[in-house]
């Protein structure tokens, strides 16, 4: 069972001692044997011809019985194809999408490089606070390789390439360190479980480097050993002068032969030398001399043998409290790399991390533990240069997981080679046609293709890593690119957009008279000194000019240019980021950041510690939590600090500002709770700190961590919000909040802010917003085979982003009091017929009139984002939580009349968003509570049930939960729960009972039935799920057209998107609803449904045709009706009713339809035509009920304060007094006398008039 292995290297010199002559080679007697029985045999058997006289052309092949050879032939090919499939395997895991920001800042760095003469600088050039640090980039040689990659046609997809060349390389490297004449297959085995260690360090960045260059020496090494040539060691020395200048651990190469020398001595002295000969010993020492020397042949000389100092003394205890991870939670490899192997076992107090296991260590300790043991099965022949490598590999694995990648090399290879040794000498090294045989070798190797295959599955399919890390592709992964894209209309002042098509000028560089007009008519000056230079062709170009103010992006967007004014270089625009990933970013796109990844650059000691003053400076722009009061009756306060002694501690309030001080004792304040963690957090709170520290280095803006990361950092956000004094909101998007210092800004920057304020009423009522197009199709998921065949690659989109961000503000507002107190306000004074009243009257209806904009500035994100990715959830959750604010506000305004469902606009909204979230991400809490909220508000009893019983399963109850939060899961869950289950269960019960057969009764109409359940009256449960099965239970009836218009108003409810009875879908219900929309009744069915798809000018369109319709009918009834003749004694009742129709339901229609066209134009961004649609309404029905919302709305959009004669119906203006109905006396009116006038009617305090008469005489 050993076949030979061509590919591998051989020489001529090798000792004839380990040349083993394989069973491939023949045997002269055996041959000359196998010829005389073979001559033989056919002078006895006679010749055999075909008995039907064919050709021979036309014969079968003859059978040819197996032999040891044929077996070999096969293991051979066998192994053959195993080690190119590893190899393979390699370039597959090794096209990944570059998700990494540190990519980004090694082709920043490179593309500096090139163009201010190839040598690193001497100190730092990017950053704000490190500008005068020394700069030890021990990877400048990459950075250049990566910016020129960079700059070929296909930009990201060479850093891909590369990512994918060198896994390549290093596995082909590794598969073929073998011994020659031995099967390989053992090594093709120990590769590929390598392959699984280290893939994730295959990326556009030195660390491909590392394990190419560690490959590299280790082929070297084995080569030497076979050949016997100087020349093959001797290219260690170049190797390592190479790797030196390209990366910051190229000190693993020395480290390896300092190992192997070392073991190879201890070897010497034990009599068990691996190098024989005292010549090849003194050669093999003085190479390791030349590649000492050669490491110190770059820009930085001893900092390359000082690197592990630094990597694990400062890099990586510098990166834990940047990547940290949380007890009992799942550790991903980007975090876990930079802890020792240790911690899993021990760190820092706490015992058993278990949950930090992947299987990337699994893999990894494997391997070591694989090595170790071949190693003991190899004892007698070891080379003790192995053991020492094994145990110093070890060694740099437990120091740091990141380390465990080229530990799972070393002991691949070590286990390979030490594992055909043990073979060779345990094992015949002959084939056989035994089936016991057969079956290890012919099995084994399809076991192991299975499995090959299987890897490649899981790779393709995303599997292999977490949801939001790294997955195969080529380029810029799409959360980076969108997060990029972000991060540049984030920082950047958004000036205006160009429809022109310019893309081929500005390639060229030319800065032509086309380009300055545009310019000249927005109002900007472009100089006549530019130089325009593009960052991306066809995507992105710099203007650059004199001065800093002058610099502009201009950015290629959907269908159009985008042109931002580039604060890149401006000395009055420095921000402070939250990560180091920001500080990557920011780079790349111009920006100077606090810190980045560079944290070499930015550590120190002392105050010298940027990195310490970084995390202080963090935590002191959050708020610090204080408990106030006795037990029992303790408050939470959450404020910034001051100052503070010994006995008091002095906080900000909110908004700020020096008023809003205020003296706490230390002695009257509790402790609060505070979760465990790993690392000592920063005192937060503290305003001196961050005030010092933005003084010192001139910070004049702040970016929290929104995008990039699934844990946004809003604590961060909203504790800014709370102090609009001081700092104040420039800008919300996609990766970061920026707020501007407020109160300490510098006189320079006075005139930006008060032009750069973030109005969350003027951007959303009185700003255009673009065109959107409708989505083409409801949210639909995977099926079930294509969700495991599907690659799992989600996808970032900076619209919905934007969106999620403002879904948190929204339910931040929604859950603070002042909310729910303004929507009580509100509906007091509606009661009064007052809507605009005092100070804190107007308090109320401005907070009323802010969420209501975050809302409408939600909906307008998420459905930007979703025309282009229809099928995200985060999307649609934020389009639900919009909607629910909004029908919250609404609802209050209408005074609870949601009677039709032209009224209930936005409950449908709600519901249609949440199901499709749903439909996407059946376990997602969030929707599914929401949903049973605003289900039982309308007595959705069994679909409300749905929602909380999956909400009660996905969601238990903390094991240490407080008594208080145990008393609000009774009341919020367990008792509904209780009382929904057993009201269903008790019309299932009476349902049953009357369709039992052995009752003998005639069953009930299927359909009346349904009817009935899913009639609403006050204060009555309605049961849409229950009709819905009582439906389809007759299949003749639920295909009945009739009933799949009632069926398709139900499923919208449900959240049914597919009908098992007729096979269809809800949205084919919905086509066929289309079809049919010249009926009145199902037109605002109809539009509702059309909104799913933010299609605002169809559902404008049905309801404008529903309008005129209505209009038409209710007065053609009335002329209809209008008698020639009648009797006083007669009362037509016909007549009534259509006078009744046309003149009091026909306006509360109109009104409603009315502000449904608005409210859709308001939706959409058009905010002009929102308010022309209110103006009608009003001047239509102006006693509509609509009108204090209608109000409301214009006067947002107009800018127009409300008045109290604006929000008052003309009915409710006309002056009432005690005694004006009474009955009219029988005396005739004496007339005034000569000389006198009547008295007018005078308006009294009240505002109301006072009719007075003259006495009769």
């Amino acid at each position: 069972m050993r076949p030979s292995d061509d590919d591998t290297l051989r020489d001529d010199d090798v000792d004839s001692a380990d040349e083993v002559t394989g069973p491939g080679e023949a045997d002269p007697q055996l041959d000359s044997a196998d010829e005389a029985t073979a001559d033989a045999q056919s002078e006895i058997l006679p010749a055999t011809t075909d008995s039907t006289g064919g050709s021979d052309e036309d014969d079968l092949p003859e059978w040819e019985p197996l032999t040891p050879e044929l077996v070999e032939e096969e293991a051979e090919r066998g192994d053959f194809m195993l080690r190119w499939a590893t190899v393979l395997l390699a370039f597959l895991l090794g096209c990944y999408g570059i998700h990494q920001s540190t990519t980004l800042l090694h082709t920043a760095a490179g593309r500096y490089l090139a163009g201010h003469g190839v040598l690193p600088p001497s100190t730092d050039v990017f950053s704000l606070t490190a500008i005068d640090r020394p700069w030890v980039n021990l990877n400048w040689g990459t950075d250049l390789l990566l910016a020129g990659l960079y700059s070929l046609p296909g930009q990201d997809i060479w850093l891909s390439l590369f990512a994918a060349i060198a896994g390549t390389v290093t596995l082909g490297l590794v598969v073929h360190v073998t011994r020659p004449g031995i099967p390989t297959w053992w090594s093709s085995v120990m590769a590929t479980v390598a392959l699984l260690v280290c893939f994730p360090q295959f990326v556009a960045g030195p660390e491909s480097l590392t394990l190419l260059g560690l490959a590299t020496q280790m082929w070297l090494l084995h080569r030497w050993s076979l050949s016997d040539r100087p020349r093959d060691l001797w290219l260690a020395v170049g190797v390592q002068c190479l790797w030196a200048n390209l990366d910051p651990r190229a000190w693993i190469g020395l480290f390896l032969l300092l190992l192997y020398g070392a073991g190879e001595l201890l070897g010497a002295r034990m009599e068990r030398p691996a190098l024989l000969g005292a010549e090849r010993r003194r050669l093999y020492w003085k190479v390791v001399a030349a590649a000492v020397a050669a490491s110190l042949i770059n820009p930085f000389h001893v900092h390359t043998l000082l690197a592990p100092v630094m990597l694990y003394g400062t890099e990586y205890p510098a990166l834990r409290p940047y990547h940290l991870i949380g007890l009992g939670q799942d550790a991903s490899i980007d975090r876990l790399q930079y802890y020792p192997l240790t911690a899993i076992l021990y760190f820092r107090g706490h015992w058993g991390n278990w949950s930090w296991i992947n299987y990337h260590v699994i893999a990894g300790s494997l391997l070591v533990v694989t090595a170790g043991f071949t190693l003991y099965l190899n004892r007698r022949r070891v080379d003790l240069g192995h053991v020492a490598v094994l145990g110093g590999f070890t060694l740099l694995a437990l120091l740091g997981v990141r380390e465990l990648a080229p530990a799972a090399l070393v002991a691949a290879v070590l286990a390979g080679l030490n594992g055909q040794d043990w073979f060779k000498a345990s094992f015949p090294q002959q084939y056989s046609t035994e089936p016991r045989e057969l079956l290890f070798s012919r099995g084994g190797r399809a076991v192991t293709v299975l499995t090959f295959f299987a890897l490649a599955f899981l790779g393709i399919t995303g599997r292999l890593t977490s949801e939001n890390g790294r997955k195969l592709g080529l380029g810029f992964s799409p959360t980076l690119s969108a997060t990029v894209d972000g991060m540049i209309g984030d920082l950047n002042e958004r000036l205006f957009t160009v429809s022109a098509n310019l893309d081929e000028e500005l390639d060229r560089g030319d800065v032509t008279d086309t380009l300055r007009k545009l310019f000249i008519s927005n109002k900007i000056s472009l100089p006549k000194q530019v130089a325009l230079e593009s960052r991306q062709p066809g995507v992105s170009w710099t203007l650059r000019g004199t001065e800093p103010d002058n610099d502009f992006l201009i950015v290629r967007g959907t269908g159009r240019l985008v042109v931002y004014r580039d604060h890149g270089r401006n000395e009055n625009h420095r921000g402070f980021n939250f990560v180091p990933e920001q500080g990557d970013l920011m780079i790349w796109i111009g920006h100077r950041p606090f810190i980045d990844s560079r944290v070499r650059l930015y550590a120190g000691r002392d105050d010298q510690d940027l990195l310490n003053l970084h995390r202080k400076t963090r935590a002191a722009l959050r708020l610090r939590t204080f408990v106030i009061g006795p037990e029992g009756r303790q408050q939470i306060l959450r404020a910034q600090v001051a100052n503070e002694t010994a006995d008091e501690i002095e906080v900000i309030l909110s908004p700020g500002g020096s008023a809003a001080h205020q003296t706490l004792k230390k002695s009257d304040l509790g402790v609060p709770r505070s979760p465990e963690t790993l690392y000592p957090v920063p005192q937060t709170g503290d305003s001196r700190v961050w005030q010092l520290a933005f003084d010192t280095h001139r910070i004049s803006h702040v970016l929290p961590r929104l995008g990039g990361s699934p844990n946004p950092d809003y604590l961060s956000m909203f504790a800014l919000f709370q102090y609009p004094m001081d700092w104040q909101l420039t800008h919300i998007g996609s990766t970061t909040a920026v707020f501007y210092r407020k109160a300490d800004a510098l006189a320079s920057m006075k005139p930006f802010l008060d032009s750069h304020k973030f109005d969350f009423i003027n951007t959303a009522f009185r700003t255009v917003a673009d065109k959107l197009e409708p989505r083409p199709e409801l949210a639909r998921a995977d099926a079930a085979y294509t969700s495991y065949l599907k690659p799992k690659r989600p996808r970032s989109v900076p619209a919905i982003d934007q969106a999620t961000h403002f879904a948190q503000i929204l339910k931040r507002r929604r859950d603070n009091p002042a909310f729910q107190g303004a929507l009580q306000e509100l509906a007091l004074r509606l009661a009064n017929q007052d809507l605009t009243g005092g100070s804190g009257d107007l308090e109320a209806m401005t907070i009323l009139a802010d969420t209501a904009a975050v809302a409408f500035l939600t909906i307008r994100s998420a459905n930007e984002g979703l025309t282009s990715v229809p099928n995200n959830s985060r999307g649609f959750l934020a389009l639900g939580m919009a909607y629910a604010v909004l029908d919250d506000i609404e609802s209050a305004f209408r005074g609870g009349k949601m009677n039709s469902p032209s009224a209930r606009r936005r409950y449908f909204q709600t519901i249609l968003a949440l199901n499709q979230v749903l439909e996407l991400d059946a376990n997602n809490t969030e929707a599914l509570f929401e949903r049973y909220q605003r289900l039982s508000r309308f007595n959705r009893v069994d679909l409300a049930l749905d929602s909380l019983r999956r909400f009660d399963t996905l969601s238990p109850m903390p094991k240490r939960a407080s008594e208080q939060q145990k008393e609000l899961r009774r009341r919020e869950v367990d008792d509904p729960l209780q009382t929904m289950i057993s009201e269903v269960e008790r019309l299932k019960g009476e349902i049953e009972r009357a369709f039992a057969p052995e009752t003998g009764s005639e069953p009930p109409d299927r359909l009346q039935l349904a009817i009935q359940l899913t009639q609403e009256q006050a204060d009555r449960p309605v049961f849409i799920r229950t009709a819905l099965e009582l439906i389809n239970q007759d299949a003749q009836l639920a295909a009945n057209p009739q009933v799949r218009v009632l069926k398709a108003r139900w499923m919208m409810e449900a959240g049914v998107f597919r009908d098992e009875a007729t096979a269809t879908t809800l949205e084919e219900l919905f086509q066929e609803l289309g079809e049919q929309a010249g009926q009145l009744d199902i037109r605002t069915t109809i539009a509702i449904t059309r909104l799913a798809f933010a299609d605002y000018d169809h559902a404008n369109q049905l309801w404008q045709g529903e309008l005129a319709q209505l209009e038409q009918t209710r007065l053609g009834d009335s002329l209809r009706n209008m008698p020639l003749f009648l009797r006083p004694q007669q009362w037509p009742f016909d007549q009534i009713n259509s006078t009744m129709n046309l003149v009091l339901l026909l306006p509360e229609s109109r009104s409603e339809i009315l502000f449904n066209v608005a409210a859709s134009h308001l939706e959409a961004g058009r905010v002009n035509q929102a308010g022309d649609e209110l103006v009608r309404l009003l001047d239509t029905v102006p006693d509509s009920h609509l009108r204090p919302l209608a109000q409301f709305y214009l006067s947002l959009i107009t800018r127009k304060q409300l008045e109290l004669i604006d929000n008052l119906a003309p009915a409710e203006m006309i002056p009432v007094e005690p005694g004006m109905f009474q009955p009219e006396s029988d005396q005739p009116v004496t007339p005034p006398k000569k000389g006198t006038a009547a008295k007018k009617n005078t308006p009294t305090k009240q505002g109301t008039t006072s009719k007075k008469s003259d006495p009769p005489k």
